[in-house]
């Protein structure tokens, strides 16, 4: 049975978000774990930023998927999607402000360190504001 697959979806504002926030929150991935022994800061911290990345990327897919596969207008007449999306804007927004703050004020920084935890933490902080605008959308197809 062959899987069929709308891709009028990524047409659509929330379709072409998702894939801007996968996009964005692979590349501050990359970005973090590209740089040899980079850390998020301390223990909590690298936890909390770490955490909030991996759900991006499992959650964020799994959304996208569904609606390829058709169920866009199932998912969109609940809450759940506007509750992911406002968690994750405030989540990656946080995340992004600890990793910047953690880098700006951190005395005898390695450059390289400081420059890669400065661009994760911008890529957050703009995925974040991408979440909004997807929480937005979000609460119009539930109305």
């Amino acid at each position: 049975m062959p899987i069929e697959l709308e891709a009028a979806v990524v047409k659509t504002p929330s379709g072409f978000l998702k894939i801007c926030e996968m996009a964005l929150t692979i590349i501050a991935l990359s970005v973090s774990q590209g740089t040899e022994n980079f850390s998020f800061g301390d223990e909590s911290r690298t936890f909390f930023c770490g955490g909030v990345l991996l759900l991006s990327i499992v959650v964020t897919p799994l959304l996208f998927y569904t609606y390829i596969r058709g169920s866009a207008k199932d998912i969109q007449k609940t809450p759940f999607e506007l509750q992911v999306n406002l968690t994750q804007a405030i989540l990656m927004i946080a995340a992004g402000s600890v990793v910047i703050n953690t880098y700006c004020t951190s005395p005898g920084q390695n450059l390289t360190f400081a420059d890669s935890g400065k661009t994760a933490g911008s890529l957050c902080i703009i995925n974040g504001v991408i979440y909004g605008a997807d929480t937005f959308f979000a609460y119009q197809n539930i109305k």
